[in-house]
């Protein structure tokens, strides 16, 4: 997991193929809080993105994210978000990937 803000992305040691992506005008946080809800994919673009309001849940109630073929990359456009991460491995035999 990388944690930065889009107003200082030379500090969040990302990769630059990723930091390409998020320094592009309209990626950036007062563009993507002007667009509306849906999906969004530049027509030169192999990525997308969602936007759309998120609701969040008791910590007893989530599970764990599995990414297997895309990044999930999160940005908070308004408000805030307690993500909790850690660098121990949780992973469980009786883990499953869930699709929503």
């Amino acid at each position: 997991m990388i944690i930065g803000n889009l107003q200082a992305l030379a500090m969040a040691g990302l990769p630059a193929a990723l930091r390409a992506i998020l320094e592009r005008e309209e990626c950036r946080l007062e563009a993507l809080q002007q667009r509306e809800d849906g999906r969004f994919q530049p027509a030169d673009a192999q990525w997308f993105c969602h936007i759309g309001p998120a609701q969040t849940e008791p910590a007893a109630q989530r599970h764990t994210e599995y990414h297997r073929q895309w990044a999930d990359i999160q940005v908070v456009l308004a408000g805030n978000e307690v993500i909790n991460a850690s660098q121990q491995p949780l992973a469980q035999p009786d883990d499953e990937e869930r699709k929503a």
